[in-house]
């Protein structure tokens, strides 16, 4: 006897990975392709469980700085495809821009904000000055197609 079962999809693909670490005070072009709330499986030290986050999968350009990312030699620009981007101000400064047709693409520079009430440093979109600007321009201007 045969059983009607449906095949499973083929898993999908990994995004790229980067450490955003590796990219501190780059200039990257960010394509924010969508946004998620993702349920945290991790708990605090008291046993409470970490509450839920917003996670943004995008496609990142790296346009500047020294040709070594993560410990390897890379050629500037760097695309890196479907990368997962969280934490709750750097999700806060790109969600606007998530498939926005109107303002595709955000610019600026990794940096890190002021330390939080528990020690760290969040990851923070810097603001791009008249030179980034120009340097964002002429890679777009040489895609085809689009990012």
């Amino acid at each position: 006897m045969t059983q009607g079962f449906g095949a499973p999809k083929p898993p999908a693909a990994d995004g790229d990975i980067v450490d955003l670490d590796d990219l501190h005070d780059r200039l990257v072009l960010i394509k924010c392709n969508k946004i998620e709330t993702v349920t945290s499986t991790k708990t605090r030290d008291d046993g409470t469980k970490m509450p839920d986050y917003k996670r943004i999968t995008a496609d990142l350009v790296v346009l500047d700085g020294r040709p070594v990312i993560g410990g390897e030699r890379v050629e500037l620009p760097k695309v890196y495809r479907e990368v997962w981007l969280a934490g709750a101000k750097l999700v806060g400064q790109l969600e606007d821009y998530v498939n926005n047709s109107e303002t595709p693409y955000t610019l600026g520079r990794f940096g890190k904000g002021e330390k939080n009430k528990f020690g760290s440093s969040p990851r923070v979109l810097e603001a791009y000055d008249e030179d980034d600007a120009r340097i964002a321009g002429e890679y777009l201007a040489a895609q085809a197609p689009a990012l």
